[in-house]
């Protein structure tokens, strides 16, 4: 971010910053406990057999009827500072499972070139502290995986391989997967349950039965993880109208709900009779998009439902136990095209910032009751050279190697404007669009110019979120097709990345904009640094840097007023803080200010 706040020009002083920080008791931690290292007398080590087994009554683990308690939380969109405090509130809450996604695009950080081991991409790590507390984990690394996570998942680069198919048996994209799977597989293996690790259930693919019929795009899947030495039970998980076409033979078929729970169950019986009922995502509230009210669930209705899976002896997963954040660029979108938010709150038992809801209470006392335990509560590398490309012909984002397919792109040319008036007619455009000519902002599309002259056009297009649900998914990102003058075709174009935009500076009117803050790390209060939210209600439209790292994106349009900034973020003495403002306000705000609460 520092060569981004050189190469814009853009120096507006510093931001005085008015610090509110949650003040939190004793149990928003760390870590609120010590780990409980967790040992089972009937571990089978270096086992060829699943450790979890399927009968007509229910799962046997290591032999020993055993049902599925589990909750999901995402180890990428948690600090890793905060993994385990957020396992240790799950197994206090009753639950015995975890369950997450390994989104391949987070872990891929260039082509063929993975990162597994530092900070929050050590999946391993996360994987050992849940055992440490006593979880099981239920893993789902199927290369999509939905997720409300951009493009659910997948790399931006595959975009560029016209032969390649997404979620099929074509031999261009399963090749891809291979190098990917022999990447992860490895790190997975020994952590198997049947080599003494937490990891009881493996998921083939996710709610594919909604998406296609390629069963030898599932098997492929499934011979993939098996040549590569995984043998614990396979997953697939469906809605109820996918679940005829998802269904795959060896695969227990698990289903997906937020009501209804008894027809639900019944169908899922209908479809596999004789076998145990997993409910794989019975979701605890909702995720939102970019200008809609915030979503909400019930908690009567919610734990009302958890009764009815528990009476009919189902196991279940509460998508989600804990949301967190799409820090970055990572929120995914929806057709028709909405993109999601930043937050990724979900109107969970425990919130974005970690702490305990009615929701969370609700679910543990129908948990208890049940006979759960109640243990004691634990108190992109960055070239700094200029770059661009030069195209003749239309370039999209994720053929760009620079930019990972996220953020924004600018497409610059000039135009011959010989005639006292010409129309320029832009089409195709995803997801967002900021026009400048000589560097004025100007107005939205269809475009007039009433002057003669060569002028300087440049379209900054923002990428909102890559669609991450639904036949939809695939879409390319930046211009779509070819931009009209008159009647004439303009192809040539210099596309650059975000980070690169040099001329559009702080004498553009209406340009992006950079204004940094200069913020003291907060003082310890004896359980560490404190988190807060940022305030973005004085803000337009753009994203937040702490330290370099992107805090996510923030919108006037809602429903989220503001950005979570965990208090392990603030690694320096002096923590500098970067907004890019894409929307410039007439009045340029002067500080920063920070809640102790999200406006919802």
């Amino acid at each position: 971010m520092q060569f981004f706040v050189r190469i814009l020009g853009v120096a507006l002083g510093i931001l005085a910053a008015a610090l509110v920080f949650l003040a939190f008791s004793h149990q928003h931690v760390q870590s609120r406990s010590q780990a409980r290292h967790f040992h089972n007398k009937n571990v089978q080590v270096r086992s060829n057999r699943a450790a979890l087994a399927v009968s007509s009554n229910g799962f046997l683990l290591y032999g020993h009827p055993f049902d599925i308690w589990s909750g999901s939380l995402h180890y990428f969109r948690i600090p890793a500072e905060y993994w385990l405090d957020r396992l240790e509130m799950a197994k206090h809450m009753g639950l015995n499972t975890i369950s997450t996604y390994v989104p391949w695009n987070f872990h891929e950080v260039g082509p063929g070139s993975f990162d597994f081991e530092t900070h929050a991409h050590d999946l391993a790590r996360f994987l050992n502290l849940a055992h440490e507390v006593g979880l099981r984990v239920l893993i789902r690394p199927s290369p999509y995986i939905c997720a409300e996570w951009d493009f659910g998942g997948l790399p931006a680069r595959l975009m560029a391989n016209p032969d390649l198919e997404l979620r099929s048996s074509n031999d261009a994209f399963l090749d891809e997967v291979e190098r990917y799977y022999d990447a992860l597989m490895p790190i997975l293996r020994p952590l198997q349950a049947s080599n003494g690790g937490p990891i009881i259930a493996f998921y083939v693919e996710n709610e594919y039965g909604s998406y296609g019929a390629d069963r030898d795009y599932l098997q492929a899947l499934v011979a993939m993880m098996r040549d590569r030495g995984i043998v614990e039970q396979m997953f697939t998980c469906d809605n109820a109208q996918g679940l005829s076409r998802g269904a795959l033979p060896g695969a227990l078929q698990t289903i997906n709900f937020q009501d209804n729970v008894e027809r639900h169950l019944d169908q899922l019986a209908h479809f596999q009779p004789d076998q145990p009922l997993m409910v794989s995502e019975y979701w605890t509230g909702w995720f939102d998009h970019d200008g809609e009210e915030h979503h909400t669930f019930d908690s009567e209705d919610l734990v009302e439902g958890l009764q009815k899976i528990l009476d009919r002896g189902a196991s279940f997963n509460l998508y989600v136990f804990h949301g967190g954040t799409s820090f970055g660029w990572n929120a995914g979108a929806n057709s028709p095209y909405a993109p999601d938010i930043t937050s990724y709150d979900y109107d969970a038992p425990l919130s974005e910032h970690g702490q305990v809801t009615p929701k969370y209470e609700d679910i543990q006392m129908v948990l208890m009751s049940y006979g759960a335990e109640h243990p004691r509560r634990p108190h992109y590398h960055s070239n700094s050279n200029p770059y661009q490309v030069m195209a003749s012909h239309l370039t999209y984002m994720e053929e760009l190697p620079h930019t990972n397919g996220q953020g924004y792109v600018l497409y610059s040319t000039n135009l011959d404007l010989q005639a006292s008036e010409r129309t320029l007619v832009i089409n195709g455009i995803r997801d967002r669009v900021i026009v400048y000519c000589n560097g004025q902002r100007i107005a939205l599309l269809p475009l007039k110019y009433t002057h003669a002259a060569t002028r300087l056009l440049d379209l900054l297009v923002e990428n909102a979120g890559r669609i991450n649900y639904g036949e939809a998914i695939g879409e390319h990102k930046g211009l779509d097709e070819a931009f009209w003058l008159d009647e004439e075709e303009q192809a040539h174009m210099a596309v650059i990345p975000w980070d690169r935009m040099g001329h559009l500076t702080d004498d553009t009117p209406g340009a992006p904009r950079l204004y940094r803050a200069f913020i003291p790390r907060p003082p310890d209060l004896g359980t560490g640094v404190p988190d807060t939210y940022i305030d973005t209600r004085d803000w337009g439209r753009g994203a937040m840097f702490l330290n370099g790292f992107n805090l996510g994106r923030f919108s006037r349009a809602g429903p989220q007023w503001q950005l979570y900034l965990p208090g392990p973020f603030f690694t320096r003495e002096t923590n500098e803080l970067v907004i890019l403002e894409t929307d410039p306000q007439a009045e340029v705000p002067t500080t920063v200010k920070f809640l102790d609460h999200p406006l919802w």
